[in-house]
């Protein structure tokens, strides 16, 4: 696991990472296609969106050629964790390492994949919309076995990484290109839940806000 460069709090962003850091993680990006981001959230925050999914309610959701999964009936988690997000000193970060152009907003959801289910995650690019970056946060308190992120190249099928993200609270930063494609293989044991999202190009969050007070 990397160190930890990054931390969301119900106040912002702040960034961990020396610049030297940055560029390493730049390099490693550039060269795995994606990083680790450990305790991207802090511990107060994590444990109060925890609670929320603990509580709370799921339901089928189908994306059509694409997958199978469960769906968050109350979106209070949901919202609040789009909202943290979508913070300028973030958007920074993603940038910085990944060389992505300007972020103008976040937008995400909370999934849940059961064990030995009907879900399933065929490969697929996520590029749609002015998605540029994607991001796979783990809120699973119990650790789990499958749903590992597969990432290969699209001409040749060859599965470039696998990766696995049991901590609670860490985080999976990956990139998107037509060149790749990516998957979540299935759950064998226990549940895995999830914050999974992209920054996009467009639209900016400022006007979306503006959009939704009018």
């Amino acid at each position: 696991m990397s160190l930890q460069a990054v931390q969301l709090s119900r106040f912002g962003s702040r960034i961990l990472a020396s610049p030297d850091c940055l560029d390493s993680l730049a390099s490693t990006f550039r060269q795995n296609h994606f990083i680790y981001l450990p305790k991207l959230l802090e511990p107060e925050l994590l444990q109060r969106v925890s609670a929320r999914i603990q509580s709370g309610s799921f339901q089928l959701r189908e994306h059509k050629g694409i997958g199978k999964e469960l769906g968050m009936i109350d979106l209070g988690a949901e919202a609040l964790l789009v909202f943290l997000f979508n913070n300028s000193s973030l958007f920074r970060f993603v940038e910085r390492v990944t060389g992505c152009a300007r972020v103008g907003s976040f937008i995400g959801r909370i999934y849940r994949y059961q064990p030995e289910s009907d879900h399933f995650d065929q490969w697929h690019s996520d590029l749609v919309g002015d998605r540029m970056v994607a991001l796979s946060l783990n809120l699973g308190r119990e650790p789990h076995e499958g749903g590992d992120l597969e990432i290969r190249d699209k001409n040749t099928q060859q599965v470039l990484q696998r990766i696995r993200n049991p901590g609670h609270g860490d985080a999976v930063l990956f990139q998107l290109d037509r060149h790749l494609e990516h998957r979540r293989t299935r759950v064998k044991r226990a549940s895995k839940t999830a914050f999974a999202g992209w920054f996009k190009l467009t639209p900016d969050f400022s006007d979306l806000i503006r959009t939704e007070r009018k």
